[in-house]
C-alpha cells in the first residue's frame, strides 16, 4: 500500500566513460577538468526511462 514498486526487481546496464586530467600545483594542491557520459539500457521501471537517467 502506497508503494506502487514494492517488490519489484530489475536490472539494467550502466556504462560511464570519462577522461580527467590532474595538475598538482603544490604538494598540498591541486586542480583538475574532467568530462563524462553515462549511458543507460535495459531500464524496465514504469516511472522511469533510460534518457532520465543518461
Amino acid at each position: 500500500p502506497g508503494n506502487s514498486l514494492a517488490g519489484f526487481y530489475s536490472g539494467f546496464f550502466v556504462v560511464e566513460p570519462a577522461a580527467n586530467i590532474m595538475v598538482n600545483v603544490t604538494p598540498i594542491f591541486r586542480i583538475g577538468v574532467g568530462a563524462s557520459y553515462r549511458a543507460v539500457e535495459s531500464l524496465s521501471l514504469p516511472e522511469l526511462t533510460n534518457r532520465d537517467l543518461s
